[in-house]
């Protein structure tokens, strides 16, 4: 069955056509038949056309033959002058007992081979393919340059990671020299601090910039065409580095003119730092070796603050004060030693190290100090007890004992000590036998006045301790409302006091011996005595602080 849409071939029975979805049962009707019909309609029409139209034979005269004017009368052809005058009449409409929904046509090979079902005969117009071709080539190229786009953004050379986002599509070129620039003015200088920077004077033109990568930042030029930068050792390098005795390093920055192109560029000369070393100093003890006689022992030292402190290997950094003040706990038995690797590195220092020996003399005579024997006292005689070798004799280099009492069968003994004055005292005793050995333990005690009595009968300050102090040694004072300057370096808590102005100072020193954690800038109310001097200044026995 024949598609009147598209003249494809179908099965008999095919309700749709299989290339166009034409249906075929829309009108009843048999196609071959119709295109018999049409075509006998016609010939009918033509047969008429040349019926109505026939022209009838025409008889000539001799004389017209003669002339030469006849022609023949089997030629049946008009003349050229009647055959200009000859009319038609109009064909009149085809008619047609059924008329075909669609028109029908016999298709040309050429047709028929493009509309048949093997699509691989089928074939497009050449400019179709043309335009085909052409639209793929633009989008493969679109899809390569938004490619090279993306790449050129996030991971080539046009990504300084500039914090404004304003070097975007700059052409960067390496290498020094590229561009007609004043090289940098550099010098080397040093802070109040004793820490050393690199001065750096860019050169350009008004509305240029450069780009520093370790700062992360673009410096634009003003009108004087200039721009003053400093670089620290912190810009370049980060804290944890470690860093011995010298740094070098060579400086790149990036030139960018007003137009967005940027010149990679190289400093002719390396920027070099001395690296200070990290500040380690030993306040208790003040030497390598120390013998002690007691159980216990801290070890005091400085640091600079923020340092990382190892000791033996354990970290300790923890317990390094805002002052880089240090504490280490040392626990012996008699007769041992531990020997003690300090290492501190500061931010931006080399690293430090000290090595110290704790050692603990032996107890060659039996001799014991009491767990409840007072550690602070209100009086000057402090009585100590324990137990001792029955034949031993106890004696005490710096402080005077009475009352010893020795037990011959216990050994239990008791004496008593007689301190100087207030403030804390380290009281060194040492047991003697008949054979001539000895044992020494060592105990601290803290002398302090009756708060209550000391607190209203003192001095109000008088300016002249501060030039004078040997003059006004025992003699109370009240330091009311001052404020903590400087944690200094000493085995116990010493702290300076300004009681002048800024613009006329004067220092004191004043020693604490509670559990007060002193920090500078804290304001106290001291109740203190003058008890001697400290590196130059007067120094005062700090018994009792409040706070306003």
């Amino acid at each position: 069955m024949i598609c009147p849409n598209c003249l494809s071939n179908n099965k008999n029975n095919a309700t749709v056509c299989q290339n166009c979805g034409y249906s075929l049962i829309e009108e009843d009707l048999d196609l071959e038949q119709a295109v018999i019909k049409e075509q006998e309609d016609e010939q009918n029409i033509e047969d008429e056309l040349a019926q109505n139209n026939q022209i009838p034979a025409i008889e000539y005269s001799d004389e017209e033959l003669q002339a030469g004017d006849a022609i023949s009368a089997d030629d049946g052809q008009p003349s050229e002058e009647e055959q200009k005058t000859i009319s038609i009449p109009p064909l009149r409409e085809r008619s047609s007992a059924r008329r075909i929904p669609q028109i029908v046509y016999e298709a040309d090979s050429e047709e028929k081979e493009y509309f048949s079902d093997d699509s691989n005969n089928k074939k497009q117009s050449p400019l179709r393919t043309t335009v085909t071709v052409f639209l793929w080539v633009l989008i493969i190229a679109a899809v390569i340059f938004i490619g090279f786009m993306l790449y050129d953004r996030f991971w080539g050379n046009d990504n300084p990671s500039d914090i404004g986002g304003t070097n975007g599509g700059a052409n960067v070129t390496s290498g020094s020299g590229s561009i007609n620039v004043q090289a940098p003015a550099v010098s080397l200088k040093q802070e109040d601090s004793g820490e050393e920077y690199y001065e750096c004077v860019f050169y350009g033109q008004p509305g240029d910039s450069v780009y520093l990568a370790v700062k992360n930042q673009y410096y634009s030029f003003d009108q004087s065409g200039q721009y003053t930068v400093m670089l620290k050792l912190s810009d370049l390098v980060d804290a944890g580095t470690p860093l011995e005795n010298i740094y070098s390093t060579n400086l790149t920055y990036r030139y960018r003119q007003s137009n967005g192109q940027e010149t990679e560029l190289t400093l002719q000369t390396p920027l070099v730092f001395n690296i200070p070393v990290t500040q380690l100093q030993l306040i208790s003890p003040q030497t390598e070796s120390q013998e002690i006689f007691e159980e216990n022992y801290s070890v005091v030292f400085k640091v600079d603050a923020g340092s990382k402190v190892l000791v033996n290997g354990r970290d300790i950094s923890s317990s390094v004060n805002g002052q880089g003040r240090a504490t280490y706990n040392v626990t012996l038995g008699p007769g041992s030693s531990e020997e003690l690797n300090i290492q501190a590195t500061a931010p931006y220092h080399s690293p430090a190290s000290q090595t110290i020996t704790i050692n603990r003399s032996a107890l060659n005579v039996n001799f014991t100090i009491a767990a409840n024997t007072p550690r602070s006292v209100n009086s000057a005689a402090v009585e100590i007890s324990g137990v001792v070798d029955t034949s031993a004799t106890l004696s005490c280099a710096d402080y005077t004992l009475g009352n010893a009492e020795i037990n011959p069968l216990t050994g239990a003994y008791r004496v008593t000590v007689t301190l100087p004055g207030y403030g804390s005292h380290r009281i060194i005793l040492t047991a003697t036998n008949a054979d001539g050995q000895t044992s020494t333990l060592a105990h601290t005690v803290l002398y302090l006045p009756k708060e209550d009595e000391y607190t209203r009968d003192v001095w109000v300050y008088d300016p002249a301790i501060v030039s004078n102090p040997s003059r006004y040694i025992g003699r109370n004072y009240l330091l009311n409302g001052v404020d903590v300057v400087e944690i200094l370096d000493s085995p116990g808590t010493i702290f300076t006091v300004n009681m002048g102005t800024d613009e006329a100072p004067e220092y004191l020193a004043v020693e604490y011996y509670g559990s007060r954690n002193i920090q500078p800038g804290d304001t106290y109310r001291i109740f203190g005595q003058v008890i001697g001097s400290y590196q130059g200044m007067t120094l005062i026995g700090g018994y009792f602080l409040y706070t306003n």
